[in-house]
Formats: structure tokens, C-alpha cells, sequence
């Protein structure tokens, strides 16, 4: 499942992975397209994990949500 949430300008898109096997999705951000976001996820060991991320001008990212795992983006 994945929800988006906004706040102002702030946008909040998260995600979850309930099933036992890593899911890699396309999601389409065009309202955060060309700009640098913060991922906050699961790695593969299950620890959490903080990165950067440039959204594509076309809006559409890749996400590797890993097994009962999950992510969170935010554009501040």
C-alpha cells in the first residue's frame, strides 16, 4: 500500500511491504518532479536507512520495498 499526504508545500508518500518477498514499485510523483527528496526505508538487513533521492522530471521513481519493510519520502 502506498498513501500521500500533503501539508503546505510538504509532502509525505509512504509505503508497506506486508508480504514475505521484496516488491519493487513505480510510483508516479509528478508533484515532486525534478526535486531532490529524503527516502527513509528498510534495508536489506532490515535496519533503517536515510538517502537522497532526484525524482525524474516525468514523476516516475522505482522503489525496492523490502520484505515487511517499508518507506517514507518527504521534500523537506
Amino acid at each position: 500500500a502506498v498513501i500521500a499526504r500533503r501539508h503546505g508545500d510538504k509532502w509525505y508518500v509512504a509505503g508497506v511491504n506486508a508480504e514475505a518477498e521484496a516488491k519493487k514499485i513505480t510510483i508516479d510523483l509528478s508533484m515532486l518532479a525534478g526535486q531532490k527528496v529524503y527516502l527513509y526505508r528498510d534495508d536489506q538487513k532490515m535496519e533503517p536507512s536515510l538517502g537522497e533521492l532526484l525524482i525524474k522530471k516525468n514523476g516516475l521513481t522505482n522503489i525496492v520495498i523490502q520484505p515487511q519493510g517499508g518507506f517514507v519520502i518527504t521534500n523537506e
